[in-house]
């Protein structure tokens, strides 16, 4: 089985991804193309930020993220 670049890897997440939003103190705060995006860029980690869109936890790192209307 062939290994697939990093770049091919990124545009399947993307494809299977939805956008979210994020908030800081009931502040918009940014929009990102998927919760990887938003993990990376927050420094946060991806499982948590699930947890807050599936209403487990409330927040992480300070944030609160919903899907994209």
């Amino acid at each position: 089985m062939r290994k697939q670049s990093e770049e091919a890897k990124n545009k399947i997440s993307l494809k299977n991804s939805k956008a979210i939003n994020a908030y800081k103190d009931n502040k918009f705060v940014d929009e990102y193309l998927s919760i990887t995006e938003a993990a990376e860029k927050l420094n946060l980690h991806r499982q948590n930020i699930q947890k807050v869109l599936k209403n487990i936890i409330y927040s992480t790192g300070g944030f609160k993220f919903e899907y994209k209307k």
